[in-house]
């Protein structure tokens, strides 16, 4: 088993409780699509970046998808702006050129979503 520092350990314990406590909120506001999902990424020397993800709705799942076929970024662009909740850290999405590489980093999770969701598809 490898020993992971405490700081990812502690970045862990805060993002399932704050996971919690959106999708709580989410379904008290009735919100049909609710599941959130955390992603957390090590940036290294006690530095940590947490994105939450709220499930996209059906149209917006759908227009991913079909972009998909064009270009992952555009599909993964469309689901990290539409799905990121204002939870996430603030890096995420601030356009300076020092946050390029976390954005990409979301883009990355937000395209996995996108073609999870394809072959989800195709295998129905």
């Amino acid at each position: 088993m490898v020993n992971r520092p405490q700081y990812l350990l502690d970045a862990e314990v805060k993002a399932e409780q704050t996971r919690i406590t959106l999708e709580a909120g989410l379904k008290a506001k009735n919100e049909a699509y609710c599941k959130v999902t955390a992603f957390i990424v090590d940036m290294g020397q006690d530095n940590v970046a947490i994105g939450y993800f709220q499930e996209p709705n059906r149209l917006t799942k759908m227009r991913a998808m079909d972009l998909l076929t064009r270009s992952e970024s555009e599909a993964g662009d469309l689901l990290l702006t539409a799905c990121l909740l204002p939870d996430s850290d603030t890096r995420i999405m601030n356009p300076s050129p020092e946050n390029d590489v976390l954005y990409m980093t979301f883009l990355g999770k937000a395209q996995e979503l996108v073609t999870w969701y394809a072959t989800v598809i195709k295998k129905n």
